[in-house]
């Protein structure tokens, strides 16, 4: 009998520390606790207000809290250094727009891409070309041949010298053949709206956060710069189908991470984002926002890196560009 139970406490014992350490390999495995999603811009705004639609089918998917953190501070540049100097375990996401390309021309020289890996783009937004409702400019030809002969330089509106928008309206001139623009610059997009609205400008560049005041009829677009119809606004027609220029400047929305991390690690956040896009809340929020558009890792690096490069030609002379003016 006393065998008997020694038996029986050591098969328990046995078991016990089975258990444990199957426990103890689930804790190993990431994720095992919360992660942190690094956003370098005030709640409410795009990149915010992406996160949060992401979050719910995200943490189904990885089965642990993802916490959004903003962190606007520095133009940015504090939710960047907090990102490229964590420990890279996966634990630290950082979020942002192709904007992140572009900070080390604004002056945040440590705002190097290659401190970060990238891990999946989640969205894309489409550039739309805007006036005022009243406006004389019916389609984006009239704008153009306007641009083209105007006396004076035509007054357009941006979100921030050298942001995304006023980098597109540069292009965009020269695409044209006219740098008769003059861009005034607001602080952000809701501002600049505003700004057409009361007739200081006579168009602007804008993301779909315009629709709002589509909706209102304050605001009439003129086109969309992407290659496909935006499926929120299906009738509005794209650059290329009114006046057939091969003009493009494609904005992404994707989650970076410290580089160095374990690829295993980036390709399990990345299958946690793909779910995440597809789900409902992401579909319902993209729906009258953005387009829903994931790359993985490898992908979304080459997008990346091909952009880099492309920054690195064209940088130079946009900043000429912006310094004349």
């Amino acid at each position: 009998m006393k065998r008997l139970v020694i038996g029986c406490v050591l098969l328990v014992a046995g078991l016990s520390m089975a258990f444990a350490g199957g426990a103890g390999a689930r804790d190993g495995a990431f994720p095992s606790r919360d992660i942190r999603v690094l956003i370098p811009n005030a709640a409410g705004g795009g990149n915010d207000l992406t996160v949060r639609a992401l979050i719910p089918g995200l943490e189904r998917a990885l089965g642990v809290s993802v916490v959004p953190v903003n962190q606007p501070a520095g133009r940015g540049a504090v939710a960047f250094h907090e990102a490229a100097t964590a420990r890279p375990d996966g634990y630290t996401l950082y979020f942002n727009s192709k904007t992140v390309l572009l900070m080390r021309y604004s002056g945040i020289e440590e705002a190097q891409i290659e401190r970060l890996m990238p891990v999946a783009q989640v969205a894309e937004d489409v550039s739309i070309f805007s006036v005022r409702a009243d406006s004389p400019h019916r389609t984006i030809n009239d704008l153009i041949n306007h641009i083209r002969t105007s006396p004076t330089r035509v007054r357009a509106g941006n979100s921030g010298i050298g942001a995304l928008w006023h980098i597109s309206q540069i292009m965009f001139g020269e695409t044209i053949g006219s740098h008769n623009i003059l861009s005034v610059a607001y602080a952000g997009s809701t501002p600049m709206l505003t700004a057409l609205v009361a007739g200081e400008i006579e168009f602007a560049t804008t993301g779909p956060e315009a629709i709002t005041f589509f909706d209102a009829g304050t605001v009439r677009p003129l086109c969309v710069v992407f290659p496909t119809r935006y499926p929120s606004l299906p009738n509005i027609p794209t650059l290329y189908e009114e006046t057939g220029l091969n003009y493009n400047f494609p904005v992404w929305r994707g989650f970076f991470t410290a580089a160095g991390t374990d690829p295993a690690v980036v390709a399990t956040i990345a299958d946690g984002l793909r779910s995440a896009v597809g789900s409902e809340e992401f579909q319902r929020f993209t729906a009258i926002g953005m387009i829903a558009s994931f790359k993985g890792p490898g992908e979304f690096r080459q997008v990346v890196d091909n952009q880099v490069r492309e920054l690195a030609d064209m940088m130079p002379r946009i900043q000429a560009i912006i310094q004349a003016n």
